[in-house]
């Protein structure tokens, strides 16, 4: 992965954590810096979690637009990261 966090990634420890990192791998192929980063508030991340997995079911946009969308706002903000799970996921 290019670029680091700006808050530091802690270690994703416990049953919990070997869920969430076993669940990161099959679905991204690694576990990203950022989940260690949400790992210091966890309540943040399984909410954050939850919204991302209803926000993948909606389906009254046009994916392709969806994925530009998705690119705009990741350069935008530059996570180098989101850019290219974007680039992956389209």
């Amino acid at each position: 992965m290019t670029g680091s966090p700006r808050i530091a990634p802690a270690e994703i420890t416990g049953i919990k954590g070997a869920v969430i990192r076993r669940f990161a791998k099959k679905k991204l192929g690694q576990v990203p810096a950022s989940v260690g980063v949400y790992w210091h508030n966890q309540k943040v991340m399984m909410a954050l979690s939850g919204v991302s997995a209803k926000v993948e079911r909606w389906d009254a946009c046009d994916e392709q637009l969806k994925s530009f969308a998705h690119m705009a706002v990741a350069a935008r903000v530059g996570c180098s990261w989101c850019l290219d799970y974007n680039y992956f996921e389209a």
